[in-house]
């Protein structure tokens, strides 16, 4: 296994690190996402998408693999916080192809990005699910996720032009 790499031997499921020279390939994927959830994919996620990719101490982006073939792609990216003792993870997309759906490769994957957390010391790993995925959210909690009581995300834009978060979901 290539230092690139996570395997989940069982279903012969890779998660291969998404370098800088596969961009273009990243943000197909994303946008691929984006139109399935509704989301904005503008100027302002293909630049966070070039700095992700430049910059690994920000985070991590991994396509899926079953058998050889792309399946899907997830990101996980890199915080601190001193309430749970240290460094965190937020999965911040998760997203496997239709046709892979329903047949256990996202626990899986959700199993290696887990493992991945703990193997580079993560104190916690955090992940946002849109209200109407309930099918996402029972495999969250089957893992353990909890929703955070008494707290809601609240999201300020710096970008002086932003009308609005690109995760708000287009009418």
């Amino acid at each position: 296994m290539r230092s690139n790499e996570i395997t989940h031997t069982q279903m012969n499921l890779q998660l291969v690190r998404i370098e800088r020279s596969r961009q273009a390939e990243l943000e197909r994927w994303v946008e691929a996402y984006f139109q399935h959830d509704r989301l904005r994919f503008d100027a302002a996620v293909q630049a966070g998408i070039r700095e992700l990719l430049e910059h690994p101490e920000y985070g991590v982006a991994w396509t899926i693999l079953r058998d050889g073939v792309e399946v899907g792609y997830c990101v996980m990216t890199y915080g601190f916080d001193h309430e749970v003792g240290g460094r965190t993870g937020v999965v911040t997309d998760f997203y496997l192809s239709e046709h892979a759906r329903g047949q256990g490769i996202g626990s899986r994957v959700l199993d290696l990005m887990i493992e991945h957390a703990r193997g580079t010391g993560l104190r916690q790993v955090e992940l946002f699910v849109l209200d109407h995925n309930d099918g996402a959210r029972r495999l969250y909690e089957r893992k353990g996720f909890r929703a955070v009581t008494g707290r809601e995300i609240l999201a300020l834009r710096m970008d002086a032009d932003a009308e609005a978060p690109s995760y708000v979901i287009q009418d």
